[in-house]
């Protein structure tokens, strides 16, 4: 895909523009990652690097059982970075004097905490099955099927 660079001209940090098609990106629902900062998607990368390590474990039946329990806890930090993430951009979305980039601003925040909020409460979900051996492997048929939720970068 096509990326564009650009400078937002209130902060002066780059700014990555990526075409989005959000028919086929489920994780990008609202349409707003497109216009991702640089370093969010750096953050997006390391999240799916981490949960694919914890996949692969999650697959051995008696370490499962740890990693599932590592995945609930990351999950229950994914929710709550993402509602503090969402709040903390909607503060700065509220800062803006321009309605339009105001309202982008809010729609981008929203988009932040919901859109986390979502893949940390799967995480959860996903951990409390890998904690039970056999039923473990359960996942690992999730995974093949490539049905996961996925990070925005993923998809764009």
């Amino acid at each position: 895909m096509a990326t564009i660079n650009r400078t937002n001209s209130e902060t002066g940090m780059p700014v990555t523009i990526m075409p989005v098609d959000t028919a086929n990106n489920p994780a990008d629902f609202l349409g707003l990652f497109a216009y991702m900062h640089p370093m969010h998607r750096t953050l997006d990368q390391a999240l799916h690097t981490f949960e694919k390590v914890l996949n692969f474990a999650g697959y051995i039946p008696i370490v499962s059982t740890i990693s599932g329990s590592i995945r609930i806890a990351y999950g229950k930090a994914e929710v709550v970075g993402a509602v503090a993430a969402g709040a903390l951009l909607a503060i700065k979305a509220l800062c803006n004097s321009d309605a339009d980039q105001r309202a982008r601003d809010m729609d981008y925040a929203v988009a932040v905490g919901v859109n986390y909020s979502i893949h940390g409460l799967a995480n959860i979900g996903r951990g409390f099955v890998e904690a039970i051996p056999i039923i473990n492997l359960s996942c690992l048929v999730y995974d093949l099927t490539g049905s996961r939720i996925q990070y925005p970068f993923e998809a764009v």
